[in-house]
């Protein structure tokens, strides 16, 4: 499931995060369901996330989940 998918994709995350200075993130309900999974580093992580669901001029994509999951992260999206 979905559900499922998405617990060990942010538990991966969660563990090789410190190891990753780029991060690509499209959209997906796969991509959706890591989300509630995901942990708040306990330090500063030197890694930036790269929306790669597009974007519209001057304007966020709404179906985008990398600004929640750099949010989440404490990291900045380069777009």
């Amino acid at each position: 499931t979905y559900d499922a998918i998405g617990r060990e994709c942010a538990l991966f995350l969660n563990r090789e995060l410190l190891n990753i200075h780029r991060l690509g993130i499209g959209w997906s309900n796969t991509v959706l369901s890591l989300i509630p999974y995901l942990e708040v580093p306990e330090k500063s992580i030197d890694c930036v996330v790269n929306d790669l669901t597009g974007s519209f001029q001057g304007e966020q994509n709404p179906y985008s989940t990398s600004w929640q999951i750099a949010n989440i992260l404490k990291i900045p999206v380069q777009t």
